[in-house]
């Protein structure tokens, strides 16, 4: 009788555990996306537009529709969300640790120049190629060879060239390349890393080293100056020398460091035309095949040594 009874209790328990209780069931978890958000987004946009808008560029400063652009944007990128700020809080300790651990990292290591850098020059009608040789030879990395890029005859460089004999010089003597030809250079080359400047740009001293630094740490098409593109119509927000931060543009112009590999996206699609916009057209076929994003690093007013000119555009003025 007894083992009827507790036969009897099991079942009744059993089925009223069935009714009656609550089922458990699992609430997965989820954690941050490692890819960026919209809000990281906004901000990258914002810094840019920022950037722009509260600097003078030259002689001309931004209109007012660019600076209301910048402060909307910002806006955007600032009114985040009760939980995105709470994320925010809980890794900012790890962020600031990370932080300090790579400035660390760059002030007590060398920079990881294995494979080499290749610097090339282009040559057309300035002069100003003893100048630029001179701002090369004191780059506070080592430059594996420097090559001079020449379209047709308009000046002599061969006196230039003797002080320097161990630079290499490519010369189309009846053909003017004019934008492009360059950039089948780096396709023959054999070095990690290529530097590619204007006929009017002189670095400071430093200049290699902040784009190989900026590279290192965001795998990025580095340039002198650049373009942020804004919609619906296609305004043009300029980066340019000097500025505060590192920024994000849709591309730059003047110089370009980046890493080999990625001259092989430049070539997958032929250029619209070959008269002009080889700086839209890298940028542009890096983001397209490789999601390269292309940086213009921070060029303080107070360091000229990091400046891509130091000149200031003075020397791209033709007669």
């Amino acid at each position: 009788m007894s083992l009827y009874r507790h036969i009897f209790t099991f079942l009744v328990s059993f089925v009223v555990g069935l009714f009656v209780s609550p089922r458990q069931c699992p609430i997965p978890k989820t954690t941050p996306s490692s890819t960026t958000s919209h809000h990281d987004t906004a901000r990258d946009l914002a810094i840019a537009v920022s950037n722009v808008a509260t600097e003078q560029l030259g002689d001309k400063t931004l209109p007012p529709v660019a600076k209301s652009l910048g402060q909307a944007t910002e806006s955007i990128a600032t009114d985040t969300s009760a939980e995105t700020a709470l994320e925010k809080e809980a890794t900012a300790a790890t962020t600031t640790t990370a932080n300090a651990q790579v400035d660390e990292e760059r002030d007590s290591t060398s920079f990881n120049l294995n494979g080499g850098l290749t610097v090339i020059l282009t040559q057309w009608k300035r002069n100003n190629l003893e100048v630029q040789l001179a701002s090369m030879v004191k780059q506070s990395i080592p430059i594996s060879q420097i090559i001079v890029f020449q379209n047709e005859n308009h000046v002599n460089i061969t006196p230039v060239l003797q002080k320097y004999p161990h630079v290499k010089h490519m010369h189309n003597v009846n053909w003017n390349t004019k934008f492009f030809g360059r950039f089948l250079v780096p396709l023959y080359m054999n070095t990690t890393y290529i530097a590619i400047f204007d006929d009017d740009c002189v670095p400071g001293h430093n200049w290699l080293r902040a784009c190989m630094e900026l590279y290192q740490t965001n795998n990025v098409i580095v340039g002198a100056n650049g373009r942020v593109v804004v919609p619906p119509k296609r305004m043009y927000l300029s980066v340019k020398t000097p500025h505060p931060k590192d920024v994000y543009v849709d591309f730059v112009g003047h110089s370009w460091f980046f890493k080999r590999e990625y001259i092989y996206h430049f070539w997958l699609t032929p250029p619209y035309t070959q008269e002009t916009a080889e700086d839209i057209h890298f940028s542009a076929s890096a983001q397209k095949y490789g999601g390269i994003q292309t940086m213009v690093p921070k060029m303080p007013r107070d360091d000229k040594s990091v400046w891509a000119d130091v000149s200031m555009g003075r020397l791209g003025h033709d007669d």
